[in-house]
């Protein structure tokens, strides 16, 4: 074995990433601010649900950590607030009791070109009564000039600030399968903005990552090739398809009626599993209740055998056993699948092409 695939093998490889999908994610909309800062309102906005807000805002104001700020009570948040120069405001939270107010800028993956003078400038309350936020995936630098004025605080920070407070037990589930979704967002694109731990081997690791990668395809090539031979030793064809982890194998004269499907893709994985099916097609796919007769009236022995439910477009699996292979029947792919065929599907295949050809004769 090439020795750096030998060190790769004995490597601590990272567990796979988990990637979530939330509403964002399905809708592709996790990355646009408009829609970030949109959500961020809707939680925000007393009217929408009171405990969500003070949850929201107390997250962002332990981490402002300012004493004045903590005695907002009632507030409103606006999404797109127009500035003295025509810019806008992503989000604005004010106090509606004073002149408090918290400026945001929401930056997911967009560079800060924003004037943030504009910003501070156009909220027209006490110096001491505003404070700017620059919300963004990573830590970043607050311009000079804006310093004093703007700090930075991170997504998972607000998220990771609200979680350490809690989710109120009175909360209603709507609201909950909300804010969780919506967390789990946050998660998953800092996840993206950062290089994980899985990532990081890759590069680490490249050239014996792409030595491994090709033994993976040189393992499927034998693969295909030993269930070639069993098309052979049959007299009937294998029929390729795009994807590493399945084939058919037809007897070209009774393709349009039944055939066999090899799902190889668990030989691939630690399972080292191989499942075989007779599937059918067409016309035989409409004579199910038939093939069932007959396989009785024959007294055909299938109890090695389980049937499927599994039901496409024309076709369906009838029938199907999953085989585990030891690394020494693994090694003799060929003649572990075709022992299996004639043990446990012949008789089932013969069958069902007998009964097809006898009814069809007699429509």
């Amino acid at each position: 074995m090439d020795s750096d695939l030998f060190k790769l093998l004995l490597s601590d490889i990272p567990n796979m990433a988990k990637h979530n999908l939330g509403f964002l994610e399905i809708t592709r909309q996790s990355h646009r601010e408009t829609t970030n800062s949109n959500v961020y309102s809707y939680f925000l906005n007393q009217s929408n649900d009171l405990q969500t807000a003070n949850l929201f805002l107390n997250g962002l104001l332990r981490i402002i950590n300012d004493a004045k700020f903590n005695t907002i009570d009632t507030f409103e948040c606006f999404t797109e607030v127009s500035t003295d120069k025509g810019n806008r405001i992503d989000l604005l939270v004010k106090d509606t009791d004073s002149d408090y107010s918290i400026i945001i800028e929401n930056k997911i993956y967009h560079h800060l070109n924003n004037d943030l003078l504009d910003y501070w400038d156009s909220v027209k309350c006490k110096e001491d009564n505003k404070i700017g936020i620059l919300l963004t995936l990573n830590k970043h630098t607050i311009p000079f000039e804006m310093k004093g004025k703007f700090i930075n605080v991170t997504h998972i920070e607000w998220v990771n600030s609200i979680k350490a407070i809690g989710l109120p037990s009175s909360l209603e589930l709507r609201q909950y399968v909300y804010l969780n979704d919506f967390f789990n967002t946050i998660e998953q694109i800092t996840k993206a903005e950062n290089m994980n731990e899985q990532a990081k081997f890759f590069f680490e690791h490249s050239n014996q990552i792409t030595k491994a990668i090709e033994t993976y395809k040189e393992a499927n090539l034998f693969i295909v090739n030993e269930l070639s031979k069993v098309a052979a030793d049959l007299n009937w064809v294998l029929y390729s398809n795009n994807k590493n982890c399945w084939r058919e194998i037809w007897d070209q004269a009774n393709a349009a009626q039944a055939y066999y499907v090899v799902f190889y893709e668990d030989l691939m994985s630690p399972k080292r599993s191989i499942k075989i099916i007779l599937e059918l097609y067409k016309e035989a796919y409409h004579r199910t209740n038939e093939l069932d007769t007959a396989i009785k009236d024959k007294n055909l022995r299938i109890d090695r055998l389980i049937k499927s439910n599994w039901v496409g477009s024309g076709k369906k699996h009838y029938y199907f056993q999953e085989y585990l292979l030891t690394m020494e029947e693994l090694s003799n792919l060929s003649n572990f699948v075709a022992t299996k065929i004639q043990e446990d599907f012949t008789d089932l295949m013969k069958t069902v092409l007998e009964t097809l050809e006898s009814k069809i004769k007699i429509v």
